[in-house]
């Protein structure tokens, strides 16, 4: 008996099973863009970081990627830049008519477009998992949702995928309001033997010991009818 005590202690304990699983054909990195109270900064870092990835994806001639981001606007711009960097490039979100989406689409699925610059709500039953299965990069701008999304993106796009591996980036920054956003994803990856950047586990630790700013939301108070 103290012997099978011994073995149980010398055990290693098992990490609790992720609710999304994602198998070995996805690559996963995370770059953390981390400047507080410099926005003008945050903002630069990341477009050039993004500029960069880009471009690398595109110099090669077998590679196509979808990049999601939050904002019609943005990714409308962000198509504008990379079209006249000469990459064929098109945006992708609920602005556009459902024909329009769909031409969009199989001109993707066909070669002709080779970069989509897409919302996180697409609309009409497209989403990114969907239309990834086509794609050797994704590229995820931020977590405005929140980690599930994200988690959602890989593990879907992974399960759809016919062949090839998935190179997934995603950029993370902090959002007070989604203090456990950190945790959660370095949880995630350490789940699935993914690198976990520095920056990201300083910022989970910094929540963890009070030395971050945070942002609990409270459930508005229930509003009681007036008596009779």
């Amino acid at each position: 008996q103290q012997s099978q005590q011994q073995q149980q202690q010398q055990q290693p304990q098992q990490q609790p099973a992720s609710k999304y699983k994602v198998q070995s054909g996805a690559v996963q990195q995370v770059i953390v863009i981390d400047h507080p109270g410099n926005s003008e900064k945050q903002a630069a870092e990341k477009d050039r970081v993004l500029a960069e990835h880009i471009s690398k994806v595109m110099e090669k001639g077998d590679s196509n990627a979808i990049v999601v981001v939050a904002k019609r606007e943005i990714a409308d711009n962000l198509a504008a830049k990379t079209w006249e960097q000469g990459f064929k490039s098109a945006a992708l979100h609920t602005g556009k008519s459902q024909e329009g989406r769909l031409w969009i689409l199989d001109a993707f699925k066909k070669g002709h477009l080779r970069l989509l610059v897409a919302t996180t709500t697409i609309g009409k039953g497209i989403d990114i998992p969907t239309i990834s299965v086509e794609a050797s990069h994704l590229i995820v701008v931020g977590m405005q949702n929140g980690v599930e999304d994200y988690k959602r993106y890989v593990e879907h796009a992974v399960k759809v995928r016919r062949c090839g591996c998935l190179h997934v980036l995603a950029f993370f920054e902090y959002c007070p309001e989604q203090h456990t956003a950190a945790k959660e994803l370095s949880e995630f990856l350490k789940a699935h033997k993914a690198e976990v950047p520095e920056g990201l586990c300083k910022i989970a630790e910094q929540v963890a010991t009070g030395n971050r700013e945070i942002v609990v939301r409270r459930a508005s108070p229930a509003r009681l009818s007036p008596r009779s």
